[in-house]
C-alpha cells in the first residue's frame, strides 16, 4: 500500500541503494553514496533540467555539441541560459563523427556548463575514453561543469564500451552530474523513471530543485524499477545491444540501396543519413523530404534541421540528414 503515497522527494532509499550497486557492478564505479548522490527523477529529461537550473544562472553559457537532442536548448531557453554549439561532423570514410578540439575549446572558454550525450542521439557516436579525456581537461582548464545524458548506455556495438566519467576520470567527479534513464532501455518511456548521480557539495541544492520542480518520480515505478535493475548482468552487458543490431543493420541495408549515405552507429538505435542522393529527393529541403517519404512509402523520419542549433549548421549540415529509428 506504500506504493500509492508519497516517497522520499530523492526516491526510495531501496531504489537509491539499486541504482548504485547498479554503476559498481557494471562499471566499477563502487564509490557512489546512494543515501546522499542519488536522487530518483521523473524521467532525465527532468534529471536534466534540475541540473541546469542547480548549476546554471540567468546568462550563463551552456556548450552543446549539435546535432543535439532538441530538450537541450529548449530547456536552456526555459532557465534563461545560453546555448554555445559545437559541431560534429561526419566523416564519410572512416564511417564516424568527429569534433574539431579548438572548436570544444573555444565554447567551453566562454561557458559554465557542458551538455554531453553518449552514446549519441541521433548520429549514433559513443565518445571514446581518449576524447572524454580532452573534454575532461578542457573543463578542468576553463572550470566547466559536465553534465552527461547517458539514456543509451547500454546500447553499444561493434565492441565499444560506454564510459562513465567519474569513474574513468575520477578528477572530475566533482563537476559531473550523471543523469540517465531506464525509459529507452527498458522499452518503457512512459515509466518517466529517471536518476542523477551528484557530487556531495551539490547535492543538497540539485534536491531543492528536483522538489520544488517534480516532488518525485511515481512511487510505484520505483518500485517496479528495482526489478529491473536486478535483471542479470548479462542482460546489459549483451542481450540488450544484441537486441538493436540487426534492425539497424537491416534499415542501413535499406536506406544505402535507396541511395542513402549512412555511417553505421556507434551506439543508440537511430541513423543519422544525408539523403541528397537519393533519386527525387535531391532538391528537397529536409522537413519537405521527410514528408515526401512519408506520403509516398509510408516511412516516418525527422528533418535533419531540428537537431542543429548554429546558424552555419542549420544552413549546412542541417540541411542534409534525416534521422532514422531503429527503436
Amino acid at each position: 500500500p506504500d506504493v500509492h503515497q508519497y516517497s522520499d522527494p530523492a526516491g526510495r532509499a531501496d531504489l537509491r541503494a539499486s541504482i548504485a550497486e547498479h554503476y559498481a557492478t557494471l562499471y566499477g564505479w563502487a564509490t557512489v553514496d546512494p543515501a546522499s548522490c542519488v536522487t530518483v527523477t521523473l524521467g532525465a529529461t527532468e534529471a536534466v533540467a534540475s541540473a541546469l537550473r542547480t548549476l546554471g544562472r540567468p546568462g550563463d553559457r551552456v556548450a552543446i555539441f549539435e546535432p543535439f537532442h532538441e530538450l537541450y536548448p529548449s530547456q536552456c531557453a526555459l532557465f534563461y541560459l545560453e546555448p554555445v554549439y559545437v559541431t560534429l561532423r561526419e566523416d564519410p570514410k572512416s564511417s564516424s563523427w568527429t569534433f574539431v578540439e579548438s572548436e570544444l575549446e573555444e565554447a567551453l572558454s566562454q561557458s559554465r556548463i557542458l551538455i554531453l550525450n553518449t552514446p549519441h542521439n541521433p548520429t549514433g557516436k559513443v565518445f571514446s575514453e581518449a576524447e572524454l579525456g580532452t573534454i575532461v581537461g578542457l573543463c578542468e582548464k576553463y572550470d566547466v561543469y559536465i553534465v552527461t545524458d547517458e539514456i543509451y548506455e547500454h546500447m553499444t556495438y561493434g565492441g565499444r564500451a560506454h564510459s562513465v566519467i567519474p569513474q574513468a576520470f575520477p578528477r572530475a567527479a566533482d563537476r559531473t552530474l550523471v543523469c540517465n534513464s531506464m525509459g529507452k532501455s527498458a522499452s518503457a518511456t512512459g515509466w518517466r523513471l529517471g536518476w542523477c548521480i551528484t557530487p556531495l557539495h551539490l547535492s543538497s541544492a540539485y534536491r531543492g530543485v528536483h522538489d520544488q520542480l517534480v516532488v518525485m518520480a511515481p512511487h510505484p515505478v520505483q518500485y517496479a524499477a528495482m526489478a529491473y535493475l536486478a535483471l542479470p548482468e548479462r542482460y546489459f552487458r549483451e542481450i540488450l545491444p544484441a537486441r538493436y543490431v540487426g534492425r539497424l543493420s537491416l534499415l542501413a541495408a535499406a536506406l544505402r540501396e535507396a541511395g542513402f549515405r549512412v555511417s553505421d552507429p556507434e551506439g543508440a538505435y537511430y541513423l543519422f543519413a544525408a539523403y541528397r542522393a537519393v533519386r527525387g529527393m535531391g532538391d528537397l529541403g529536409p522537413t519537405d523530404a521527410a514528408s515526401y517519404l512519408m506520403e509516398t512509402v509510408g516511412v516516418a523520419c525527422v528533418p535533419g534541421d531540428n537537431f542543429y542549433g548554429s546558424a552555419r549548421a542549420l544552413a549546412e549540415e542541417g540541411r542534409e540528414y534525416l534521422r532514422f529509428a531503429a527503436c
